[in-house]
């Protein structure tokens, strides 16, 4: 006949390992609810109409925006960036009508030929993508593609659309982790407490 016996010793390691595994489990959960909410704040501002971001709201970060004007090539700068085939590059960075806007890669070989190309370009251009706040403020990031009229399919340099709009956190499969790893520890514990009597 098998008897439960737990021991006192396995029950006390079971009992803090089952409460690091549980309170894990509900930080994830609760953590899940908070990633919904902020998701459906952010695909709202998204879907708000864009904004003249010569104009901006007070609550421009993450919209978005429209920029009119003749790009000033003279105080073009560029940002370290890897494209996501591990190509090093820049990020084009150029003012517009007092506008910062992040126009898109390039790699570091094409760099001196793209700046090039786009100041022949003359008159004013439309560009259209997400505010996004960064260390001088807040900038303009081609995030749609749409910039210099062109597809954002078009894979030539400047290459824009790489810009992450809503990130999408795994906390629901991190919570069924924790809470397999609390399973998991309880039942080691059930089946070392039990035991069956030696025969007479």
């Amino acid at each position: 006949m098998w008897r439960f016996h737990p021991k006192l010793v396995p029950t006390l390691a079971t009992v803090l390992a089952l409460s690091v595994f549980v309170s894990l489990c509900t930080w994830q959960v609760r953590r899940m609810g908070e990633a919904q909410i902020a998701r459906a704040a952010a695909e709202a501002k998204l879907a708000a109409a864009p904004f003249d971001a010569t104009r901006p709201p007070r609550d421009h970060e993450g919209r978005r925006a429209t920029v009119t004007g003749e790009p000033q090539w003279a105080a073009v700068s560029r940002q370290p960036a890897v494209s996501p085939a591990y190509e090093t590059g820049f990020r084009m960075i150029v003012p517009v009508v007092g506008v910062r806007v992040d126009v898109g890669f390039v790699p570091e070989a094409a760099w001196s030929s793209v700046l090039a190309a786009e100041r022949a370009v003359m008159g004013p251009r439309t560009y259209a993508g997400l505010a996004r706040a960064d260390a001088e403020g807040w900038i303009l990031v081609d995030g749609d593609g749409y910039a210099r009229g062109r597809s954002s399919t078009d894979r030539d340099p400047p290459i824009a659309g790489w810009e992450i709009v809503n990130y999408e956190r795994p906390h629901g499969e991190y919570a069924a982790t924790w809470a397999a790893c609390a399973l998991m520890v309880l039942g080691m514990w059930a089946s070392s407490s039990f035991s069956r009597p030696a025969p007479s």
